[in-house]
Protein backbone atom coordinates (compact mmCIF):
# COMPACT_ATOMS: atom_id res chain seq x y z
CA UNK A 1 0.00 0.00 0.00
CA UNK A 2 2.81 2.38 0.88
CA UNK A 3 4.66 1.62 -2.35
CA UNK A 4 1.46 2.14 -4.32
CA UNK A 5 0.96 5.52 -2.63
CA UNK A 6 4.53 6.61 -3.44
CA UNK A 7 4.21 5.50 -7.07
CA UNK A 8 0.84 7.15 -7.68
CA UNK A 9 2.01 10.46 -6.20
CA UNK A 10 5.17 10.39 -8.31
CA UNK A 11 3.39 9.51 -11.54
CA UNK A 12 0.44 11.85 -11.12
CA UNK A 13 2.42 15.04 -10.47
CA UNK A 14 -0.91 16.33 -9.16
CA UNK A 15 -1.71 20.05 -9.10
CA UNK A 16 -2.98 20.50 -5.53
CA UNK A 17 -4.99 23.55 -6.62
CA UNK A 18 -7.16 21.41 -8.89
CA UNK A 19 -9.79 19.40 -7.05
CA UNK A 20 -10.41 17.11 -10.02
CA UNK A 21 -6.76 16.01 -10.11
CA UNK A 22 -6.68 15.28 -6.40
CA UNK A 23 -9.90 13.30 -6.54
CA UNK A 24 -8.55 11.30 -9.46
CA UNK A 25 -5.42 10.49 -7.45
CA UNK A 26 -7.47 9.43 -4.41
CA UNK A 27 -9.73 7.19 -6.48
CA UNK A 28 -6.76 5.64 -8.26
CA UNK A 29 -5.38 4.64 -4.86
CA UNK A 30 -8.71 3.16 -3.80
CA UNK A 31 -8.94 1.20 -7.06
CA UNK A 32 -5.43 -0.20 -6.66
CA UNK A 33 -5.76 -1.16 -2.99
CA UNK A 34 -8.85 -3.02 -1.86
CA UNK A 35 -7.72 -2.82 1.78
CA UNK A 36 -7.95 0.97 1.94
CA UNK A 37 -11.07 2.22 3.72
CA UNK A 38 -10.66 5.90 2.88
CA UNK A 39 -8.25 8.19 1.02
CA UNK A 40 -7.93 11.89 1.76
CA UNK A 41 -5.98 15.03 0.97
CA UNK A 42 -4.92 16.96 4.07
CA UNK A 43 -3.63 20.46 3.40
CA UNK A 44 -0.58 22.16 4.93
CA UNK A 45 -2.68 23.46 7.84
CA UNK A 46 -4.06 20.07 8.81
CA UNK A 47 -7.48 20.51 7.21
CA UNK A 48 -8.91 17.39 5.57
CA UNK A 49 -9.96 19.04 2.32
CA UNK A 50 -10.99 16.15 0.07
CA UNK A 51 -12.06 12.58 0.82
CA UNK A 52 -12.91 9.53 -1.24
CA UNK A 53 -15.09 7.50 -1.41
CA UNK A 54 -17.92 9.99 -1.56
CA UNK A 55 -19.86 8.57 1.40
CA UNK A 56 -17.31 10.30 3.63
CA UNK A 57 -17.82 13.70 2.01
CA UNK A 58 -19.48 15.07 5.15
CA UNK A 59 -16.05 14.96 6.84
CA UNK A 60 -14.43 17.22 4.23
CA UNK A 61 -12.97 20.49 5.57
CA UNK A 62 -12.59 18.98 9.04
CA UNK A 63 -9.66 20.30 11.07
CA UNK A 64 -7.63 17.21 12.09
CA UNK A 65 -4.44 19.13 12.93
CA UNK A 66 -4.61 17.88 16.53
CA UNK A 67 -4.25 14.21 15.49
CA UNK A 68 -0.78 12.86 16.30
CA UNK A 69 0.07 11.64 12.80
CA UNK A 70 -1.07 14.95 11.28
CA UNK A 71 1.01 16.95 13.76
CA UNK A 72 3.99 14.77 12.88
CA UNK A 73 3.49 15.36 9.15
CA UNK A 74 3.15 19.14 9.57
CA UNK A 75 6.24 19.30 11.79
CA UNK A 76 8.40 17.14 9.52
CA UNK A 77 6.89 16.22 6.15
CA UNK A 78 7.93 12.63 5.45
CA UNK A 79 6.27 9.24 4.84
CA UNK A 80 4.70 7.84 7.99
CA UNK A 81 2.60 5.06 9.46
CA UNK A 82 0.42 6.22 12.32
CA UNK A 83 -0.21 4.54 15.62
CA UNK A 84 -3.57 2.82 15.98
CA UNK A 85 -6.54 5.03 16.85
CA UNK A 86 -10.33 4.86 16.98
CA UNK A 87 -11.77 6.27 13.77
CA UNK A 88 -14.92 8.40 13.75
CA UNK A 89 -16.68 5.34 12.34
CA UNK A 90 -15.84 3.56 15.63
CA UNK A 91 -13.28 1.02 14.42
CA UNK A 92 -9.56 0.70 15.09
CA UNK A 93 -7.58 2.24 12.23
CA UNK A 94 -4.08 3.24 11.16
CA UNK A 95 -3.04 5.76 8.54
CA UNK A 96 -0.28 5.67 5.93
CA UNK A 97 0.61 9.18 4.73
CA UNK A 98 3.02 10.74 2.30
CA UNK A 99 3.68 14.45 1.66
CA UNK A 100 2.99 16.15 -1.64
CA UNK A 101 4.59 19.30 -3.02
CA UNK A 102 3.64 21.98 -5.52
CA UNK A 103 5.57 22.79 -8.70
CA UNK A 104 7.99 24.92 -6.67
CA UNK A 105 8.75 22.02 -4.31
CA UNK A 106 6.84 23.68 -1.47
CA UNK A 107 5.05 21.35 0.95
CA UNK A 108 1.34 21.52 0.12
CA UNK A 109 -0.13 18.79 2.31
CA UNK A 110 -0.33 15.04 2.37
CA UNK A 111 -2.28 12.12 1.02
CA UNK A 112 -3.52 9.86 3.81
CA UNK A 113 -4.87 6.35 3.49
CA UNK A 114 -7.02 4.94 6.27
CA UNK A 115 -6.54 1.21 6.82
CA UNK A 116 -8.57 -1.03 9.10
CA UNK A 117 -6.06 -3.64 10.32
CA UNK A 118 -8.87 -6.10 11.01
CA UNK A 119 -9.91 -6.17 7.33
CA UNK A 120 -6.33 -6.04 6.05
CA UNK A 121 -5.22 -9.04 8.11
CA UNK A 122 -8.39 -11.03 7.46
CA UNK A 123 -7.83 -10.67 3.72
CA UNK A 124 -4.23 -11.84 4.09
CA UNK A 125 -5.20 -14.79 6.29
CA UNK A 126 -7.31 -16.17 3.45
CA UNK A 127 -4.06 -16.59 1.51
CA UNK A 128 -2.31 -18.52 4.31
CA UNK A 129 -2.49 -22.02 5.75
CA UNK A 130 -2.55 -21.18 9.46
CA UNK A 131 -4.11 -24.17 11.29
CA UNK A 132 -7.56 -23.58 12.78
CA UNK A 133 -6.30 -24.15 16.32
CA UNK A 134 -3.61 -21.46 16.02
CA UNK A 135 -4.40 -17.91 17.11
CA UNK A 136 -2.98 -14.87 15.34
CA UNK A 137 -2.78 -11.49 17.05
CA UNK A 138 -0.94 -8.27 16.35
CA UNK A 139 -0.02 -5.47 18.71
CA UNK A 140 1.96 -2.29 18.87
CA UNK A 141 4.91 -1.99 21.25
CA UNK A 142 2.71 0.19 23.49
CA UNK A 143 0.36 -2.76 23.97
CA UNK A 144 -2.52 -1.74 21.69
CA UNK A 145 -4.07 -4.76 20.00
CA UNK A 146 -4.40 -3.98 16.29
CA UNK A 147 -5.70 -7.42 15.42
CA UNK A 148 -7.15 -10.39 17.27
CA UNK A 149 -9.37 -13.22 16.10
CA UNK A 150 -11.63 -12.25 19.00
CA UNK A 151 -12.85 -9.00 17.44
CA UNK A 152 -13.96 -7.61 20.81
CA UNK A 153 -10.30 -7.31 21.83
CA UNK A 154 -9.19 -5.18 18.87
CA UNK A 155 -8.25 -1.69 20.00
CA UNK A 156 -7.77 -2.64 23.64
CA UNK A 157 -4.62 -1.68 25.54
CA UNK A 158 -3.13 -4.89 26.87
CA UNK A 159 -1.20 -3.32 29.76
CA UNK A 160 -3.99 -1.12 31.11
CA UNK A 161 -7.33 -2.68 30.19
CA UNK A 162 -8.97 -4.24 33.28
CA UNK A 163 -9.98 -7.41 31.41
CA UNK A 164 -6.33 -8.52 31.31
CA UNK A 165 -5.43 -7.52 34.88
CA UNK A 166 -5.73 -11.03 36.32
CA UNK A 167 -3.63 -12.69 33.62
CA UNK A 168 -0.15 -12.18 34.99
CA UNK A 169 1.38 -14.76 32.64
CA UNK A 170 -0.05 -13.05 29.58
CA UNK A 171 1.09 -9.62 30.76
CA UNK A 172 4.57 -10.93 31.56
CA UNK A 173 4.88 -12.52 28.11
CA UNK A 174 3.49 -9.39 26.43
CA UNK A 175 6.18 -7.25 28.06
CA UNK A 176 8.74 -9.69 26.67
CA UNK A 177 7.11 -9.42 23.23
CA UNK A 178 7.27 -5.62 23.14
CA UNK A 179 10.88 -5.60 24.34
CA UNK A 180 12.20 -7.80 21.51
CA UNK A 181 11.40 -7.85 17.77
CA UNK A 182 11.30 -11.66 17.69
CA UNK A 183 11.12 -14.52 20.17
CA UNK A 184 8.98 -17.17 21.82
CA UNK A 185 7.36 -17.90 25.17
CA UNK A 186 4.23 -19.24 26.84
CA UNK A 187 1.27 -17.99 28.85
CA UNK A 188 -1.94 -19.10 30.53
CA UNK A 189 -5.28 -17.86 29.18
CA UNK A 190 -8.91 -18.93 28.88
CA UNK A 191 -9.56 -21.71 26.40
CA UNK A 192 -11.90 -20.68 23.55
CA UNK A 193 -15.63 -20.96 24.35
CA UNK A 194 -15.02 -22.14 27.92
CA UNK A 195 -14.00 -20.93 31.36
CA UNK A 196 -11.06 -23.32 31.62
CA UNK A 197 -7.53 -21.96 31.70
CA UNK A 198 -5.09 -23.36 29.16
CA UNK A 199 -1.37 -23.12 28.43
CA UNK A 200 -0.39 -21.61 25.10
CA UNK A 201 2.97 -21.24 23.41
CA UNK A 202 3.62 -18.11 21.38
CA UNK A 203 6.14 -17.14 18.73
CA UNK A 204 6.46 -13.68 17.25
CA UNK A 205 8.15 -11.63 14.59
CA UNK A 206 7.95 -7.94 13.70
CA UNK A 207 7.12 -5.91 10.65
CA UNK A 208 8.40 -2.38 10.33
CA UNK A 209 7.38 0.61 8.24
CA UNK A 210 8.55 4.22 8.63
CA UNK A 211 10.05 3.67 12.10
CA UNK A 212 6.92 2.01 13.45
CA UNK A 213 6.70 -1.68 14.34
CA UNK A 214 3.95 -4.25 14.72
CA UNK A 215 4.48 -7.44 16.70
CA UNK A 216 2.88 -10.35 14.85
CA UNK A 217 2.18 -13.18 17.30
CA UNK A 218 1.12 -16.76 16.62
CA UNK A 219 -0.17 -18.65 19.67
CA UNK A 220 -0.93 -22.36 19.88
CA UNK A 221 -1.48 -25.08 22.42
CA UNK A 222 1.51 -27.35 23.06
CA UNK A 223 1.15 -30.73 21.42
CA UNK A 224 0.43 -33.43 23.96
CA UNK A 225 2.79 -36.37 24.07
CA UNK A 226 1.13 -39.70 23.31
Amino acid sequence: IDESLATVIEKSRVDVKKESEIRKLLNTLLDENADIVEASFVDARGIMRLIEPREYKNFENTDISSQEHVKAMLKKPEPLLSSGFTAVEHFTAVVISRPIYDSKKVFSGSVSLVIRPELLVDSQRKKTTIPDDYELWIMQPDGMLLYDQDKSEIGRMLFSDPIYASYENLLKLSKKIVSAPAGEGSYIYLAPDSNEKAIKNAIWQSIRLHNREWRVVLAYRPYEEK
